[in-house]
This record gives structure tokens, C-alpha cells and sequence, in this order.
């Protein structure tokens, strides 16, 4: 058939042109799958948490169940059976035990907590004389229990793990946490008067302004902790590693402190007069401005401490190792120090009236604007010694060796400087 006159001509639809026509319907049913597949998976996420709030609602309920029932069994055992007035072996002390392990493995961590107050304040862990308490916890795992301000006087707390417990102002004076886990916890201004911490781990834990007098630390590891203001008054700390320990303000009065490592701790401002230091090793330690008055440092090594302002009167400083040691401006007033090894050691003006230095090697030391009046510095080697401006006033140099040392402006009045070489 002929073609009509003016007839509009329309172009065949090519593959693009039928694709995207079929286009438009597929997004479509794309974009609603996708809608339902969020809308599912916020409804999964919803029911999840509706689930886990269930689950935390029933351990929690089951929780609380645990503490009422266990507390109920042991006001049982305390006034039905007796528990308090029981005797050691006893089958009802074996039945509290048990109940509490068990009770304690199920709680959380405030729960816990509650258990510890409860058998502290029923008084169930306090040591009699000569007897455990009426209830021993022993391997009872506290970790991370808030027992801030307890009272646990005389409590038999052995081999308990109290790792980052809260003890801060807590009252355990005499208890026993002989090998006890209190690794981070925190003790700050805790009393522990007379404690037994032998062979506990306090490791990192927060010592500060804690009582410790008379406490026995044989064997207790304190590395990283900070024992700052704490007081440590009289008690034996023969042979332990305190290396690197914060004992800032410490009182170590009276101290049994003999073969005890201190490198590298910080002791500045410490309290540690009367202690003993014998053969201890406090190299790298700070002792700045810190009271070593009537110490005794007698073989102990302090390599490179700093001694800076310390106050060691009247302490005997016997073959000690001061080499490059900084102990200027130190009192060291009546100190023995003879046989000690001061190498290198700084010592401008220090206060060494009254000290026994004789035969010393002093050379080369720099001593300017020292207080030396009536030390004794006989046979001492101070060749090469800076003196300048030095108060050796009655001192005695007999036989003292001060070839090129430099002592102008020094003061030599009343000296005995019989046999002294160097001097005109």
C-alpha cells in the first residue's frame, strides 16, 4: 500500500530505548526489596535487644535470688547452728565455707560486695587469738569489689583474690593476707597497722597515705605501686624489691631496710631516720631533701642518687658507693663516710661540719662554698679539689693531700694542717 501524504514517520525503538523502559520497573522492585530488608533488619535488631534486655533482666533477678538465699542460710547457720561460737573442723564452718565460694562465683561484682560487708560486719572473718576465724574465704575471687571504708579488723583474708578492689580508707589493722592478690587495687589511706601481706602481690597497687607500720612484707611484691606518704615505720623490709617504687614522703623510721633494693625509686622528702640501709641498693634513687638523719648506710650503693638537700646527720656512710652522686647542698653534719667511694660525686655546697672524711679520695671534686668546719679530712686526697670559698675552720687536714686545689677565698682558721702537702 502507498504511503499517505504527510504521514508522521516514528523511528523503530532500538534495545536502549526497550531497556529503559523494563529500567524503571526493576529499580522499583529494587528500592521496595531494600526497604523491606531495613525495615527486617531493624525489626531483628529490636527483638536482639529486647532479648538480650530479657536475658540481663532474668540473670540479674536470678542474681538478687542467689544473694537473699545465701544470706538466709547463713543467719540459719548463725543462730540456729551457732556458727560464730563453732569450734575449728566444725561441719557447719565447711557448710558457710562452701555456701560462700559458691554464692560468690555466681555474684557480680556489687553483690560481692555485699557478701564482704555482711561477713565483715557478723564479724565471721575475724582471727580469734590463737584460731582462724569462724569463716575462712580463702581462693574467693573479690576482684573489682567496692569495699571502700570496710571494716575487716583481725580478718583471715588469705590467698584472696582482691585484685582493683576499692580499699581506700579501709580498716585492716592485724589482718592476714598472706599471699593474698590485691594486684591494682587501691589502698589509698588504708590502715593496715600490723597487717601480714607476706607473699602478696601489690603489684601496681595505689598504697598513698596508707598505714603500714609493723606490717610484714616478707616476700610481698610492690613493683609499680605507689607507697607515697605511706607509713612503713618499724617494719622489716630486709631483702625486698622496691625498684622503681613511688615512696615520695614515706616514713621509714626504724626500718629494717638491710639489702633491700630501692634503685631507681623516688624517696624524695622520706622519712628514714633510724633505718637500716646496710648493704641496700639505692643507685638512681631520688633522695632529695629527704630525713637520713642517724641512718645506717653502711656498704650500701648509692651510684649516681640524688642526694641533693637530703638531711644525713649523724649516719654512718662506711664503704658506701657514692660515685656520681649528687649531694649538693646535703647535710651531711657528723656523718662517717670513711671508706666511701665519692668518685665523681657533686657535693658543692654541702654541709659536712663535724664529718668524718679522712683518707677519702676526693680529687677533683667540686666542694666550693662547703661547710667542712671541724670535719675530719685526715690523709684525705683533695688534689685538684675546687675549695673555693670553703669553710674548713677547725677542720683537721693533717696530713691531708692538697696539691693544686683551689682554695681561694677558702677559710683555714684554726685548721690542723700539720704535715698537709699543697698548703704554704
Amino acid at each position: 500500500m502507498p504511503a499517505r501524504p504527510n504521514a508522521e514517520e516514528r523511528p523503530a525503538k532500538t534495545l536502549w530505548d526497550w531497556l529503559e523502559l523494563l529500567g524503571i520497573p526493576v529499580a522499583l522492585a529494587a528500592l521496595i526489596f531494600w526497604l523491606n530488608n531495613a525495615q527486617g533488619h531493624r525489626d531483628h535488631q529490636r527483638e536482639d535487644r529486647r532479648t538480650a534486655q530479657q536475658r540481663r533482666a532474668a540473670v540479674d533477678a536470678e542474681r538478687e535470688n542467689t544473694l537473699r538465699t545465701y544470706l538466709v542460710q547463713m543467719a540459719d547457720l548463725m543462730l540456729v547452728r551457732h556458727l560464730l561460737r563453732s569450734r575449728p573442723g566444725a561441719d557447719v564452718r565447711e557448710v558457710a565455707r562452701t555456701a560462700t565460694l559458691t554464692a560468690v562465683r555466681r555474684l557480680d561484682g556489687p553483690r560481692r560486695g555485699v557478701v564482704l560487708r555482711f561477713l565483715a560486719e557478723a564479724k565471721l572473718l575475724q582471727r580469734r587469738a590463737h584460731s582462724d576465724g569462724a569463716l575462712r574465704v580463702a581462693s574467693a575471687d573479690l576482684r573489682g569489689v567496692d569495699l571502700k571504708r570496710v571494716n575487716l579488723n583481725n580478718a583471715d583474708l588469705d590467698r584472696v583474690d582482691l585484685s582493683r578492689v576499692n580499699l581506700d580508707y579501709a580498716s585492716l589493722n592485724h589482718a592476714s593476707l598472706n599471699h593474698a592478690s590485691l594486684n591494682h587495687a587501691s589502698l589509698n589511706h588504708a590502715n593496715l597497722n600490723h597487717a601480714n601481706l607476706s607473699g602478696a602481690n601489690l603489684s601496681g597497687a595505689n598504697l598513698s597515705g596508707a598505714n603500714l607500720s609493723g606490717a610484714s612484707l616478707l616476700g610481698t611484691q610492690v613493683i609499680g605501686a605507689n607507697l607515697s606518704g605511706t607509713d612503713l615505720s618499724g617494719t622489716d623490709l630486709s631483702g625486698e624489691n622496691f625498684r622503681g617504687a613511688n615512696l615520695r614522703l614515706a616514713n621509714l623510721g626504724r626500718a629494717h631496710l638491710s639489702k633491700a633494693n630501692f634503685s631507681q625509686a623516688n624517696l624524695a622528702g622520706a622519712n628514714t631516720s633510724n633505718a637500716d640501709f646496710g648493704e641496700a641498693n639505692l643507685s638512681r634513687t631520688i633522695l632529695q631533701r629527704a630525713n637520713i638523719s642517724e641512718t645506717n648506710l653502711r656498704l650500701a650503693n648509692l651510684g649516681r642518687a640524688d642526694l641533693s638537700g637530703a638531711y644525713i646527720t649523724g649516719s654512718d656512710l662506711r664503704g658506701a658507693n657514692l660515685k656520681g652522686a649528687n649531694l649538693g647542698g646535703a647535710y651531711t653534719i657528723g656523718s662517717d663516710l670513711r671508706g666511701a667511694n665519692l668518685i665523681d660525686a657533686h657535693m658543692s655546697g654541702g654541709h659536712l661540719s663535724g664529718a668524718n672524711l679522712s683518707g677519702l679520695n676526693l680529687r677533683g671534686l667540686d666542694l666550693s662554698r662547703s661547710d667542712l668546719t671541724t670535719a675530719y679530712l685526715v690523709g684525705t686526697d683533695l688534689r685538684k679539689a675546687d675549695l673555693r670559698e670553703a669553710d674548713l675552720s677547725g677542720a683537721d687536714l693533717s696530713k691531708a693531700d692538697l696539691r693544686k686545689a683551689d682554695l681561694s677565698g677558702a677559710d683555714l682558721s684554726g685548721a690542723d694542717v700539720r704535715g698537709a702537702r699543697g698548703i704554704r
